[in-house]
């Protein structure tokens, strides 16, 4: 009888092993900035599907530039892509029939999961920046929403940007396009 439970144990065990992987993904957005500019985003992460984790690997983005005879001029946005990026995973919030919903830290040196920062909102007058994900099973593309300091981003926006240093409140941007991903089978 013990024999028979261990091995009907081990099956589940081994079993659930097999379903579980881990899926790379490679996602990309653009935005347009004007008449002549458009922002092309790319990302790659790491997806769990049993833990239901997203890992950010790799972040790069440039400008694709309309010259005046017609042609697109390719300018980087950041000197090199950013690799091995030390964050925690988004981890899941809920989860519906189309959607994963996930949550997690905006920037890497806050090291607290989705939980841990919703906890600190609470309960404390200082907010600390978060961001959630809006994640498609079916056509891999995911919808951002941050929630951030408005005075870090506008003072890098805007020079003549006088806004105070609050970190009491949070503002809310949802991203305009969605981030459309592929598997990358090469990675793994």
């Amino acid at each position: 009888m013990k024999k028979l439970l261990a091995i009907i144990v081990l099956g589940l065990l081994w079993s659930e092993s097999v379903y579980a992987k881990e899926i790379y993904l490679k996602c990309t957005s653009s935005e347009k900035m004007d008449e002549h500019a458009t922002k092309v985003s790319i990302s790659e992460y790491l997806f769990d599907d049993r833990k239901v984790t997203l890992k950010k690997k790799m972040m790069d983005s440039y400008y694709e530039i309309k010259q005046t005879d017609g042609s697109v001029k390719r300018q980087q946005e950041l000197y090199f892509p950013l690799t091995s990026i030390d964050n925690l995973p988004l981890t899941k919030i809920k989860e519906d029939e189309t959607f994963y919903y996930l949550g997690g830290q905006l920037f890497g040196y806050q090291k607290k999961t989705y939980e841990e920062i919703i906890e600190n909102n609470k309960k404390n007058l200082e907010k600390m920046q978060y961001v959630t994900l809006q994640f498609n099973k079916f056509t891999l593309d995911m919808i951002f929403t941050s929630y951030y300091y408005r005075h870090t981003y506008e003072s890098m926006f805007n020079k003549n940007s006088n806004y105070p240093k609050n970190k009491n409140r949070l503002k809310k941007d949802i991203s305009r396009t969605p981030s459309k991903c592929e598997i990358i089978k090469n990675k793994l």
